[in-house]
């Protein structure tokens, strides 16, 4: 039974909107973002590309419309939003929709300029910045022509409000992507906005790297982060919105993250998160659909920080429905969403049901992906171990992870059945690799909930979870990682709707320790009745490509 399958459509709503109804400006506390969750029509091929791509154009035209009529002052779309992940390609494996995108430095309003050929694309994506006075950041493949040769980059282009390209990132790090290529040197791209922010950007597989996401926060003064993504979960500990929130919480910055929608083929998740106070509005849906996620973002240079503004809606698009509103108590914002509710309805595949998570049973329609946990140090946790034991600790090689909990156990269910679910302790230091086309350094901490008592169940998503365990109480996970050249994140997943743990119900501290190294702490502040992953996830950059 979907516990939102009351609605056909439903708004969502964090708490209260306390929008401002104007733009923002640089004495602003806060501003207001728009992201979009696309899902672009399927069967683009060689013979209708252009179409396709002009359908998209003009798909987020409308969307950067309705986020204007919202007082949105930025709209982030996906990484392959424009082209679809089905991009097609020439027999030499360039991109068949390659656009050439103007330097930054050459001041190019596309929208004023006369159109021609595939420049079209570029000078409608600018005219719809123009006409909507939004800041716009697309995804596309760019062709840029050095020394006679073409070549083709996975590139992040932002508009401001006169249509202006005043900003171009290249992805740096490629999960696979045929025909594309790497800059040779890393972009820390970033931009200044009229309402005082400055935002960085990157794209995707950049998030699990050094560079450029952690320079530009920690050397070029950048506490706002844009993110276009075509993310493909994978169980415990990466899936899109997961490690969205995580790193956001990590480096105590908002981040705008715009996904592409396919849960089919495993990608999905969008989300607008407030750095340490966790995500202010996010989005991992089960069915194929297109969403507009827009928020009220406190500014991270405000003098109101410590102020918990926490406002946004999702409004999910699909024909031949109603919308419905729920828990709003702003008349005229009620009034905009009625204006404005209709103008996306062509651009959205129909579906069954629309919800932010969505109830998933075992069989769900998201197609996930699932890390090989062999080499983890487990440890499962049983009614008796946890109930004569509140500390445990487990290695991995020199690496060291201490877990103390209290657990309340369910009397009502036989605690030795093998098909009840279970959690396990694990511990792991060392490599894997990204689907073969990376590898990265690992050091891990953390509780795993587990299909059954066999440890390679971990990972899995379960249907009942509390079946065996009614409660969590006091849980602290803590080690001491690796401190050069590392980032070291919360990982958490709530339940079945992967959406995180809220922020407010942990505490995640780092300190100095001797040679180097970072003592982290992770301690629960409420009690937690369900969880499928709550730990520490160190990326370990000094053993990439070992």
């Amino acid at each position: 039974m979907h516990r939102a399958g009351i609605f056909l459509v439903v708004f969502y709503f964090l708490v209260d909107l306390q929008f401002s109804h104007q733009r923002s400006t640089p004495g602003s506390a806060t501003y207001t973002a728009a992201v979009v969750e696309y899902a672009p029509p399927l069967g683009v091929t060689m013979d209708n590309k252009e179409e396709h791509f002009r359908h998209n154009v003009e798909a987020y035209r409308q969307f950067a419309e309705t986020a204007a009529g919202m007082e949105a002052d930025i709209i982030v779309f996906p990484e392959y939003g424009l082209v679809s992940l089905g991009l097609p390609r020439h027999p030499d494996g360039s991109p068949a929709l390659a656009v050439t995108v103007p330097a930054p430095s050459e001041a190019v309003i596309p929208c004023l300029d006369t159109p021609s050929g595939q420049y079209e694309g570029l000078r409608n994506l600018s005219c719809a910045a123009r006409d909507n006075a939004i800041y716009m950041v697309v995804n596309l493949p760019e062709k840029s022509s050095q020394d006679e040769d073409d070549v083709f980059y996975n590139a992040n282009v932002v508009f401001d409000r006169q249509g202006a390209v005043i900003a171009r990132y290249r992805k740096t790090h490629l999960f696979g992507e045929t025909g594309l290529t790497s800059p040779p040197e890393t972009d820390f791209t970033f931009f200044e906005t009229d309402f005082g922010v400055r935002f960085g950007t990157f794209i995707c597989f950049d998030l699990m790297f050094e560079q450029p996401g952690m320079k530009l926060v920690q050397e070029l003064g950048v506490r706002d982060i844009v993110f276009p993504t075509a993310w493909f979960s994978e169980l415990p500990f990466l899936t899109a919105v997961q490690a969205q929130d995580s790193w956001a919480l990590a480096m105590d910055v908002n981040f705008l993250g715009a996904g592409y929608n396919y849960p089919q083929v495993g990608s999905g998740g969008s989300g607008i998160y407030a750095g340490r106070k966790g995500a202010v509005v996010a989005t991992m849906p089960d069915t194929r659909g297109s969403y507009l996620l827009v928020a009220s973002v406190l500014k991270k240079y405000s003098e109101n920080e410590d102020h918990d503004v926490r406002s946004g809606f999702i409004i999910p698009v699909s024909p031949d429905r109603e919308m419905l509103s729920k828990g709003f108590e702003r008349e005229e914002m009620d009034d905009k969403l009625d204006k404005e509710k209709n103008k996306l309805k062509s651009y959205c595949p129909e579906k069954e049901h629309l919800y932010t998570g969505g109830h998933r049973a075992v069989d769900h329609g998201y197609l996930l992906k699932k890390e090989h946990l062999e080499k983890y140090t487990s440890l499962q946790l049983t009614p008796q171990t946890a109930l004569y034991r509140d500390q445990f600790t487990l290695s991995s090689g020199e690496f060291h992870c201490t877990f103390k909990m209290k657990m309340n156990f369910s009397l009502e269910t036989p605690v030795l059945s093998e098909r009840q679910p279970t959690y396990h302790l694990v511990a792991f230091d060392g490599v894997r690799t990204f689907d073969g086309v990376a590898t990265g350094g690992l050091q891990v901490c953390a509780i795993l909930l587990c299909a059954n008592d066999k440890f390679d169940s971990c990972g899995s998503l379960v249907e009942n979870p509390g079946s065996r365990y009614s409660s969590f109480r006091d849980v602290e996970i803590s080690g001491e990682f690796n401190g050069d050249h590392s980032v070291i994140l919360p990982s958490t997943l709530a339940d079945d709707r992967l959406l995180p743990v809220p922020a407010t119900s942990f505490e995640f501290q780092t300190t100095p320790a001797p040679g180097g190294k970072l003592q982290v702490v992770m301690k629960s502040s409420e009690e937690h009745f369900t969880f499928l992953t709550f730990g520490i996830y160190g990326r370990n950059f000094i053993k990439d490509s070992s």
